[in-house]
């Protein structure tokens, strides 16, 4: 929500600034913030989200495990989502476009999540359809985490054979580097001068064998068109940058190539997950903008009872001590 508390003002040269009239400044901020996301005076339109997530298929390793199920959703996001008052509704894989047009109807949103396994054809078709959506003036907000950044990025691109390079940063936790002012991004806006946090510690957790270089958004007209990149981080490794936030230009669309939710509901040992209580705070900000988008979307999934059977509640829980820990399984 705007009307941040001004107890850090920092700025991408890790310089301390001063304002004489915090009011003032929170106005302007406040005021700019609202430019850029108008939807945000109507984020109490719908207060009872339902938030697609797309499933993703199994490795040869878990269809053994798990006989008579094909994919799964980890259970971090879907505790993500709720946390933040968001409802989940699963999105299979395979399902067809007819059932897949059904859902987006009545859904407030859909999230692209990461992990291993993939749901191509799916994500295509969603993000065909939340465009479609969008330019019929029904606001209808899509994010993407990790391969769900990967796969919209492939998906709006002219070349997407040339987007994704093979390094990354494997369980690490990075620091990030604006590339616009985040006061002037969709995504970092209402976290004011606290967004500069994100500069100076190691707070966004990264798993992604592939990456994608900030100089692809130059070379590939259609990337450039579609999207904003806000952010970028360095891996050690490859001693190379690589995009970690990107907001699309006209659609209420985000993605981060990191992982927020790890902080809060990821606890497997020898990951270099940051659990500080600032990593914590700081990362809950990406589900409650996502959330809050989703509260915006004006549809409803009537009646009550048929919402709640088509939630994620009524799906298999299988408990796990990997790094994906318990997964949803369909």
């Amino acid at each position: 929500m705007l009307g941040y508390a001004v107890s850090f003002i920092g700025s991408s040269q890790n310089q301390t600034e001063s304002f004489s009239d915090t009011e003032a400044f929170l106005q302007q901020q406040n005021s700019k913030c609202l430019e850029l996301n108008p939807w945000l005076k109507k984020i109490d339109t719908n207060k009872s989200p339902m938030i697609g997530v797309l499933t993703q298929t199994m490795g040869d390793e878990r269809l053994k495990a798990n006989p008579g199920y094909t994919s799964y959703i980890m259970s971090a996001y879907v505790k993500f989502i709720e946390s933040s008052g968001g409802r989940v509704v699963p999105m299979i894989w395979n399902q067809t476009e007819a059932v897949t047009k059904e859902q987006m109807s009545k859904l407030d949103g859909v999230l692209f999540p990461g992990g291993g396994g993939d749901y191509n054809d799916l994500g295509k078709f969603v993000l065909k359809e939340a465009m479609e959506l969008n330019d019929k003036g029904h606001f209808f907000p899509v994010w993407g985490t990790c391969l769900g950044f990967e796969r919209l990025a492939l998906f709006t691109a002219d070349k997407p054979e040339t987007v994704l390079e093979k390094y990354g940063s494997i369980h690490h936790s990075l620091p990030v580097k604006f590339t616009k002012k985040p006061y002037e991004s969709k995504m970092f806006c209402e976290m004011g001068p606290e967004a500069y946090l994100f500069e100076k510690g190691n707070f966004t957790f990264n798993a992604h064998s592939f990456s994608i270089d900030p100089k692809t958004f130059e070379t590939d007209s259609a990337l450039s068109k579609f999207w904003d990149v806000t952010s970028t981080s360095y891996d050690k490794v490859n001693d190379r940058e690589f995009v970690a936030t990107m907001e699309a230009k006209n659609y209420p669309f985000m993605a981060t190539q990191f992982h927020p939710e790890k902080t809060t509901e990821v606890w497997a040992p020898g990951y270099e997950i940051n659990h500080s209580w600032e990593s914590i705070r700081l990362n809950r900000h990406f589900i409650d903008q996502f959330v809050q988008m989703a509260r915006v979307n004006p549809s409803s999934w009537e009646p009550y009872a048929d919402a709640q059977n088509n939630t994620i509640a009524h799906s298999k829980l299988v408990t796990g001590t990997d790094y994906l820990g318990d997964i949803y399984v369909f």
